[in-house]
C-alpha cells in the first residue's frame, strides 16, 4: 500500500459513474459531491491514468494559499496603531494599541433595510 504522501486528492468533474469510472484505476477511492463533482484520492503514480480515463472531465490538483499579512496590516492601519513588537514582546515604535478588551459584535438578521430620508 502506497504511503499517506504519496496519495494526492483532487476535485474531479466526470459524467457516468465514478465508481465504474475509478475501476480501471489502481487504489483510488471517491467522495462523491454533487452535480457530478467528486474528491478522488489517488496514487501519486496514478494521476495520469486517472486524467486520462473515460468520463473523467476536470481534474483539479489541490492549490496552496499564501497570505501577505504584512501587506494587509500596512493597508489597513494596523502597524500605525498597534507599533512594532520586537522578539522581547516589546512595543518600540506606535501607541501599542493591541485591541486587548475590546468586544466587537456583528448582527445580521438577513432583513433588507432600506433607510429614506426626508
Amino acid at each position: 500500500m502506497a504511503n499517506v504522501e504519496d496519495r494526492l486528492r483532487v476535485i474531479v468533474k466526470y459524467y457516468g459513474n465514478i465508481s465504474s469510472i475509478l475501476g480501471g484505476i489502481n487504489a483510488a477511492e471517491s467522495t462523491e459531491l454533487f452535480n457530478n463533482y467528486a474528491i478522488v484520492s489517488v496514487p501519486a503514480a496514478q494521476l495520469d491514468a486517472l486524467a486520462d480515463a473515460q468520463g473523467i472531465v476536470y481534474v483539479e490538483r489541490p492549490r496552496e494559499v499564501y497570505f501577505n499579512v504584512n501587506n494587509g496590516r500596512e493597508a489597513s492601519c494596523i502597524n500605525s496603531v498597534q507599533g512594532t513588537v520586537n522578539i522581547t514582546g516589546t512595543n518600540t515604535a506606535g501607541p501599542g494599541l493591541t485591541g486587548k478588551g475590546v468586544a466587537a459584535g456583528i448582527i445580521d438578521s438577513g432583513e433588507r433595510v432600506i433607510i429614506l430620508s426626508s
